[in-house]
Parts: structure tokens; C-alpha cells; sequence
């Protein structure tokens, strides 16, 4: 006994001994399965980003789309401008590493395309009850 603590001593450093192992098998399945979980989270997040949709959207969508397709039509999300446009929507149009760095940054994008285009954030006031105007580019 060591300061009140048992040891353990291994005949091969870094082999667990049998009282060890199965600790150890339930760790490994532990961590892999919130591995596949966040993934699975990552991917799919990262999809309604490039789609331009939220998660309610999503569900929704997809019920549009395949009632479009039954009707032999074809049904397009609105709110979507393309991937690339998409992830400007969220992240801005710096580079793509930044978007994950924090940023108390304005958007630079309006949230929402008008008429199927970006709108980038001009140099504005927040005087609009004073009959001051925000100023807009289409991108």
C-alpha cells in the first residue's frame, strides 16, 4: 500500500491487467460513440448551413420537396443563394478558418437575400426613426 492507495503492478508496461480491461473497453466504446455523435452533429449542421435552412426549415423542405416530386414538379428552397453565398451568410466572406475564431463583429450580410441576392451591410446609423436610411450593396 502507497499513501492508503493500492498498486498495481504490471508485468508489461502499458498492458492493462485483466481488473483494468474492462474499464478500459467501456471507456473506448464511451468515446466512440460521442465521436460518432458529434460528427454526425458536425455533418449535419454543416448541411443546413450550405442550404440555407434551419432545423424546422429542414423538416419542412423535405416534406415540400416530396410532395413537389409526387406532383412531378420541382421544389427549390428560397431562402438558398448557393453554397458558397450560404456560408457568406453566416460566416462573412473572410476566410473560411475564421468563421470558427470568436468575433464581436456586425453581420456583414442582411439576413435574409432580397430577390435572390446578398445584400451586404453598408456603413449605417441606427438613426432610422430619424429618417435616416441604411445604406445596402447587392453582391
Amino acid at each position: 500500500r502507497d499513501a492508503g492507495h493500492a498498486t498495481t503492478q504490471h508485468m508489461i508496461p502499458f498492458v492493462p491487467t485483466p481488473e483494468e480491461r474492462l474499464t478500459l473497453i467501456v471507456t473506448y466504446v464511451l468515446v466512440i460513440l460521442t465521436f460518432l455523435g458529434v460528427g454526425f452533429l458536425f455533418w449535419f449542421h454543416l448541411h443546413l448551413v450550405l442550404s440555407a435552412q434551419t432545423t424546422i426549415e429542414e423538416r419542412g423542405n423535405k416534406e415540400r420537396r416530396r410532395h413537389a416530386e409526387r406532383d412531378g414538379k420541382e421544389w427549390d428552397n428560397p431562402y438558398s443563394v448557393g453554397w458558397k453565398q450560404n456560408w457568406k451568410l453566416v460566416f462573412g466572406s473572410r476566410h473560411p478558418l475564421l468563421a470558427i475564431w470568436p468575433s464581436s463583429r456586425e453581420p456583414e450580410f442582411l439576413p435574409l437575400p432580397i430577390n435572390g441576392k446578398l445584400v451586404r451591410r453598408g456603413r449605417h446609423t441606427f438613426a432610422s426613426n430619424m429618417g435616416g436610411k441604411a445604406q445596402c450593396s447587392v453582391v
